[in-house]
């Protein structure tokens, strides 16, 4: 089994996603993975939150791209919280990011600047 499949499958376990959420993201990303076949293989989205005042990362966390790309794809974003920091109020467009993924795109996709964090997300 692809370590993909195993996140979506502790997502369930954990009561983060339900089980029907989770054989949608399965389909998608076994469907993504036979279209795209190569494309993405081996990249990873990895989201970062770093303390501007401490310099300490207080969020490091890196996704296979198939299953960000899955969780984007079916609005499973909107409550996933990164060091209690919520995509949608650190001022990031998540249909803008699902775009940027979509075309391809790597390296830093989103930063987003306030006085006290950084978030930053990239494709590698």
């Amino acid at each position: 089994m692809r370590e993909e499949e195993l996140k979506i499958l502790k997502m369930i376990e954990e009561g983060k996603i339900t089980a029907e959420e989770g054989a949608k993201l399965l389909d998608a990303i076994r469907e993504d993975s036979v279209r795209d076949t190569g494309r993405y293989l081996g990249k990873r989205i990895k989201i970062s939150v770093v303390d501007k005042v401490s310099g300490r990362k207080e969020v490091d966390i890196s996704v296979p791209l198939p299953l960000a790309k899955a969780l984007l794809k079916f609005g499973l974003t909107s409550g996933i919280a990164f060091g209690g920091v919520k995509l949608e109020e650190s001022g990031i467009d998540v249909n803008e990011l699902q775009k940027m993924i979509d075309e391809g795109l790597e390296g830093t996709l989103v930063q987003v600047d306030d006085e006290k964090e950084r978030v930053e997300i990239k494709v590698e």
